[in-house]
């Protein structure tokens, strides 16, 4: 089977493979979408061919890697290596038109039994509307869930595009009753399919069992919708009678990172809290060992890969309650729950995990039993085998 993903790519790890290079580094890892490439690309039978729209490189080009073929396809604003800035966003004011026309020229010479679109915040679900190849579109973030709390005029002008090819979608995959609900909102009629996200390995291999450190874990982006603000005043609460307490934060730009550097200073808590910037995955299943319990403060959310690593891990976890996040977490049993925005409640929990031993290791436990079978590489792989096989046999 000869599968065309388009889909996000950290181009960075292609460096030493392309012509000219990759101009800029600090790009997400998407391990998702590493993690489930890696798995399918090892089942025999399957060719997979993965298609990325980036700016930062030189030019257009295929490259392979680890047995999977990697069409590199530059955009951006012709004869640079940069993209579209936020004050001129010609991308969506032309509703993606380049991209698409780009994607689909692709996806004429790779000539695939399926196509799998990753996400609706940019081209690739937009590119796969009115093809004649078997087609599905994986959910990640929904972007007019985004747009109701973050309203960007980005995210506003972007949500109109993600609804336009939900409804012309025969196929999608969903992980939560909030991205499946919102999914049927818009078409009632496409298929869906119940696939999870695939994990890293790495945070399979461990299970953590306790940390006297009084070490409070995030790990994300720092995009309003994640809520970390909530997190930094909680912590500056409870700093002031336990100043064992610290928080350590992963992920961010470097101006992301500085303007939080400030607001830190502005609750007097700089002194307690560590920014990690973006760390591979070795490195943050070692902090989830090292820390005593991972928190996702978010406003807005579907199924936060984050969570489902350090549930994986075994970590005990506290996440508001938004989105899809009550799919994950059984409140009480798999990990805690609370009200976004809700300091107090949030307060209330850290303190129960950071003293309470025999609820962390028993809401840890829980969390690795349903998470590990969840995310599997292989199960998760085979899930996604499963439905390129009823699609074809559909159409």
């Amino acid at each position: 089977m000869k599968i065309a993903w388009l889909c996000p790519y950290p181009v960075s790890q292609l460096d030493h493979l392309l012509d000219g290079g990759v101009r800029r580094f600090s790009i997400h890892p998407c391990s998702w979408i590493m993690n489930l490439s890696d798995a399918l690309s090892g089942i025999s039978g399957v060719e997979l061919h993965m298609v990325t729209l980036t700016p930062w490189v030189a030019r257009s080009q295929v490259v392979q890697r680890n047995g999977i073929f990697v069409h590199v396809i530059k955009n951006g604003i012709p004869l640079t290596q940069r993209g579209w800035p936020s004050y001129l966003p010609v991308d969506i004011l032309t509703g993606f038109w380049r991209d698409i026309r780009l994607l689909r020229q692709e996806i004429r010479k790779i000539n695939p039994d399926v196509i799998h679109a990753h996400g609706t915040e940019n081209a690739y679900a937009l590119a796969t509307v009115g093809q004649r190849i078997p087609a599905m579109v994986s959910i990640q973030g929904i972007v007019s869930k985004i747009a109701q709390v973050n309203p960007t005029f980005r995210y506003r002008v972007v949500s109109r595009f993600e609804r336009r090819a939900l409804k012309k979608m025969a196929y999608a995959s969903c992980r939560t009753d909030f991205d499946t609900g919102f999914v049927r909102s818009v078409n009632a009629s496409i298929h869906i399919f119940q696939i999870h996200e695939a994990m890293n390995p790495v945070y399979f291999k461990q299970q953590w069992k306790g940390c006297e450190r009084k070490r409070i874990l995030f790990v994300g982006s720092m995009g309003k919708h994640k809520g970390l603000d909530f997190l930094l005043q909680a912590v500056s609460r409870l700093a002031k009678d336990n100043p064992e307490i610290s928080l350590t934060v992963v992920g961010g730009t470097a101006g992301e990172i500085e303007s939080c550097k400030g607001r830190c200073n502005e609750l007097g808590i700089l002194h307690c809290v560590e920014f990690k910037g973006f760390l591979p995955a070795d490195q943050i299943a070692q902090l989830h060992q090292s820390s005593r319990v991972f928190v996702i403060p978010s406003t807005n959310e579907n199924s936060p890969n984050a969570l489902a690593e350090a549930m994986v891990s075994g970590m005990p976890c506290i996440a508001s309650a938004v989105g899809g996040i009550p799919s994950m977490i059984k409140a009480g049993e798999t990990g805690l729950l609370f009200e976004s925005g809700n300091i107090d409640e949030l307060i209330n929990h850290l303190k129960t995990t950071l003293y309470d031993d025999e609820l962390c290791i028993r809401i840890g436990q829980a969390a690795a039993g349903t998470s590990r079978s969840r995310h599997d590489p292989k199960l998760v792989a085979n899930a996604t085998l499963d439905a390129y096989n009823h699609m074809l046999t559909a159409c």
